[in-house]
């Protein structure tokens, strides 16, 4: 989701028990709503990416599998190669992420870009899999949520996204 002005993210009326302090908004985020936010969340994270491919013509980008993969070719692939004359090849995956970049040459990785959540993250690092993000190649990474880019660096990793993950007790 956009951040205003002032860097603050759009919420619903449900406090955390991280900030409680956080102000409630009016409207609560739909499903559709926050699904578009990820799509634009998703075109920030690779608006700097054409250079990526090196004079290539196409931009191999790992999304996960599903929903995400279906809102991401559905709400930026299309726009982003509009944009950016260059095709962008979607690779779906869950689990071979990882192990696909591990699996390749060095010198010719499987994705120009890549996603990776918490785990992903941090055994890709351990395994030190990812490059450090060129942040003059992400004109617009100066917009990503503090609260996003203060959860951990982005030396390695710029956050596109969040999602609420609930624990449901009945």
């Amino acid at each position: 989701m956009a951040a205003d002005p002032h860097r603050d993210a759009e919420t619903n009326e449900t406090e955390t028990a991280i900030d409680s302090s956080t102000d409630a908004r009016a409207n609560p985020t739909s499903r559709r709503r926050f699904l578009s936010a990820t799509a634009a969340g998703s075109a920030a994270a690779i608006a700097g990416c054409a250079e990526l491919a090196g004079g290539e013509d196409t931009l191999r980008v790992s999304v996960w599998s599903g929903n995400y993969a279906d809102r991401f070719e559905e709400g930026l692939v299309t726009q982003y190669e509009d944009e950016h004359a260059l095709e962008i090849d979607v690779h779906r995956g869950w689990d071979d992420i990882l192990t696909d970049i591990q699996n390749a040459p060095e010198d010719e990785p499987p994705f120009d870009v890549t996603v990776a959540e918490g785990n992903f993250y941090y055994y890709g690092r351990q395994d030190d899999l990812f490059e450090p993000i060129r942040e003059e190649n992400v004109p617009n990474a100066d917009g990503i949520i503090d609260y996003y880019a203060e959860m951990r660096g982005t030396e390695y990793g710029l956050p596109v996204d969040g999602a609420p993950c609930t624990i449901i007790h009945r």
